[in-house]
Order: structure tokens, then sequence, then C-alpha cells
């Protein structure tokens, strides 16, 4: 018998937390890991590149948190009612005596995130995004030995404005960019003494809706005009939904004695999916 969730169609459902950690979500040429706090490993297949498709790997300091800020006080994020999905989930975040609605997805080469109030209220509170610079994988022999590659690789430091938190790779003079860009207002903080640690911090979190993206694209103007393009035009995440159900309305349903092999045969058109590119043909 399973524990702690079921599966629906290819959904699964689960009321306490996000089940089986760490968890892969994937969609077109982007992958990410999950871990109990967040993000715990990216992988991007930069056509543009030659090096690994890992651009970001949990070292000893963690990948990229998500908490709630209370007056100094973190509390990393409580999930209940969660529906997963294998690009992504939705949840409710409780907190005291709020709710919240979480949803992070990845999505049009980028990853999505919503937080929006559901109940109660908090003044003060705040959504924040923490993860060091070192969180940048650098995949060559002197560098981390879980990794080691041919292809050197060299990162530009992050750079904060407009609202956008920019920074890009370099392996053999070709690049890749990274963007995190906000519809809400982000304030930046990064602490350059010891370890260096990037911090997003969103104002009022319990009253106001929060999106923001992680894009990924070979340019810095292709990617500060993917994140853009993400944040404003709901056709992306309505064309997924759409594709995917599909998927789950064609998709067989095996009734046997067996519980697993029955999930078997839901979940795997949905992650065979999820593996597909959708800007050409073929597969990561």
């Amino acid at each position: 018998m399973l524990e702690n969730y079921k599966v629906e169609r290819g959904k699964i459902i689960s009321s306490q937390g996000l089940p089986v950690l760490p968890r892969w979500f994937c969609d077109d040429k982007l992958s990410i890991k999950y871990d109990e706090y967040g993000i715990d490993e990216i992988q991007y297949f930069n056509t543009n590149t030659e090096g690994k498709p890992i651009v970001f790997a949990r070292d000893m300091f963690g990948g990229i948190k998500f908490y709630l800020d209370e007056n100094g006080k973190k509390s990393y994020l409580n999930f209940t009612n969660t529906e997963v999905m294998p690009y992504g989930f939705v949840a409710t975040c409780v907190y005291k005596e709020i709710a919240l609605y979480v949803e992070q997805r990845v999505v049009n080469n980028c990853i999505y995130m919503a937080v929006k109030p559901q109940k109660g209220k908090i003044e003060g509170l705040k959504f924040v995004i923490e993860f060091y610079d070192s969180f940048g994988l650098l995949p060559h022999k002197q560098s981390d030995v879980r990794y080691r590659a041919g292809v050197e690789r060299e990162w530009a430091s992050w750079q904060f404005s407009d609202n956008v938190l920019h920074t890009r790779y370099t392996e053999k003079g070709k690049e890749g960019h990274v963007a995190f860009g906000s519809a809400s207002a982000m304030e930046y903080g990064h602490r350059k003494i010891g370890f260096k640690k990037n911090i997003l911090t969103f104002a009022n979190a319990s009253v106001q809706e929060i999106k923001v993206v992680m894009s990924f694209d070979s340019s810095k103007e292709k990617v500060l005009a993917r994140a853009e393009d993400t944040l404003r035009n709901g056709k992306y995440i309505q064309t997924q939904n759409e594709r995917y159900r599909a998927v789950m309305d064609r998709m067989p349903v095996l009734q046997s004695k067996h519980e697993y092999l029955n999930n078997f045969f839901t979940l795997a058109p949905l992650y065979h999916q999820s593996m597909q590119l959708t800007e050409r043909s073929g597969a990561v």
C-alpha cells in the first residue's frame, strides 16, 4: 500500500508535503531537482554551449532555498494538499494563522513560482529566495570533484538592475544566461564577506500575490525577454496544461491487483511527455 500519497490519472496527490524527495521536475530543455528546502540542482540543455547541462548544483551550503521571514525568523515552506505533475506542483503553505497558495513549475525554459495569499494576514511577513554564489557549478578539474569535465566554465558576478537579477557563464567563448525577474518589487541583498550569498526579498507576502521566474537562454537580451514574456503571458502555462491534459485523456488505464504497476501505467506517459522538446522536435 502506498503511504502519504495517491495517484489519480497521472497526478500525484499528497496531504502532507512533496512525496519521495528529492524529486525531479522537467519540461523541454530545463529540469530541476527539489529537496525539502527548495531547488537542489538545475540542468539546462543549452544548445549554445559545449559543457555539462548541469548549471547549478548543491554544495555544502545547499541550493536555492525558499522561506518566509517574520521579523528575522526563518520558516521553510510547509506544504499540504499537494498536487504533483512531472513539470511542477501546486500546494497550500500553512504558517501560523495564514495559508498561502504556492505554485512552482518548469515552463518555457523558466522556473516559475507564484505565492498567493488565501487567508489570514501577518504584518511584515516576507517571502525570501536565497542561494550562495557557489551554487553556480564550475565543472572543471580544479573545482567540484563530483562533476569534473573537460570544458572550463567561467561565471560572471550577479548584477541587479531594474528589478532583474542576472548572470552569465562562459564555455569556450560561448555563453549561457540566467535571470530572475518578477512582477512584484524585489529587494536584493548580496553578502560579500565570507561565503558570498544572494538574497531576494518580497515584502507583504500575506497580502499580495508574488510571481517570480528564473529564466535560461543563450544571451542577455533573450533571457530577459523570456523572463518578461513568461511573467506577463499566461499562454505558456495554459498551453502546458493543455498538452499534459491531452496525454491524460488518451493514456491507458491498467486495473490490476498491483497498485504500483497500475500507477506506472498512468505516470509513464506524462513523464515521457516532460522529456520532449517543445521548441523543436526531439527529446532530452
